[in-house]
């Protein structure tokens, strides 16, 4: 006699989110976000706080011990005051949602891989976008290409202005590669609760007779129960980004998904690319990536 096999209902869903404090004026929006996110889905907020240590100094200029000491001590006092106010912003924004502010301690350049390494243990790291690239741009692109390339979990671009709504409609980015199919189900979580997905392919040129290569991908998406479709566009690849922008913005998209750094950090810093392009965009649509 066979024995009935009942699979459990897929609830995959965001349970971790992370926040770092990358010390831009992005930062609150960040920690608006993930407690926006988190309260319908009982989720749990950790905010990383970082106190910078002071660098010592060897030689004629050096700084003295007890010196080095008190700007210690002062940067200490000033990382619990900065944590308590994230504390107290949080209990205001969502007083039912599980949260904490962790104080870590570090150098000013290994913040961003302490990030990496806390990220490991949450489904999804929420930074804001760069709004002014003089400013806060050398930060938040430090802490983006830690997370993202070290971590193994996505990464959640939200505008540095501006409340978090749940998507209702999402474009995802797509090619055949290994980053993009990444972000796609990185972001299921997010997808399936949305009223329609477009998959867009933006290819440097249109063949009508071809198969649209984004068929099977939306194919796949409906078997998870989202609505998708595919969507083929042609631009030349240096108008990959501002393509995929111009349709989300006109399709009023909530969301965009996009794999992260197809081609080394390296080259996209030297020579550009759609993630450094679409990082660089203060936009107003959150971007989810991986890598």
């Amino acid at each position: 006699m066979g024995h009935e096999i009942h699979f459990p209902e897929d609830t995959a869903m965001f349970k971790d989110l992370l926040v770092p404090i990358t010390d831009t004026p992005g930062d609150a929006a960040a920690i608006a976000a993930a407690a926006a996110i988190a309260g319908p889905r009982q989720a749990r907020v950790a905010v990383l706080e970082f106190v910078n240590l002071p660098m010592p100094v060897s030689g004629p200029w050096a700084t003295g011990d007890l010196a080095l000491g008190d700007l210690y001590a002062t940067f200490q006092e000033q990382g619990r005051k900065d944590a308590q106010a994230w504390r107290d912003k949080l209990a205001q924004l969502a007083p039912e949602v599980s949260a904490e502010v962790r104080l870590l301690e570090s150098f000013v350049a290994d913040g961003p891989s302490l990030a990496a390494e806390q990220a490991r243990y949450a489904d999804v790291t929420i930074l804001p976008m760069v709004a002014d690239a003089r400013r806060d741009g050398a930060s938040i692109r430090a802490f983006f290409a830690s997370v993202l390339l070290e971590s193994g979990r996505p990464v959640l671009l939200v505008p540095a202005q501006g409340n978090w709504r749940e998507p209702r409609h999402a474009v995802v980015s797509w090619r055949p590669t290994s980053e993009a199919a990444r972000a796609l189900h990185d972001a299921l979580p997010l997808l399936r609760d949305t009223a329609s997905v477009d998959v867009v392919v933006v290819g440097q040129e249109h063949d009508a007779q071809a198969p649209n290569p984004g068929d099977d991908i939306a194919a796949h998406l409906a078997r998870h129960g989202v609505n998708a479709r595919a969507v083929s566009l042609v631009a030349p690849h240096e108008r990959i980004a501002a393509t995929l922008l111009g349709h989300a913005q006109a399709s009023a998209a909530d969301l965009i998904v996009a794999g992260g750094y197809g081609h080394s950090r390296f080259r996209e810093w030297m020579m550009g690319g759609v993630t450094a392009d679409l990082l660089a965009n203060p936009g107003t649509i959150p971007i989810l990536f991986s890598h």
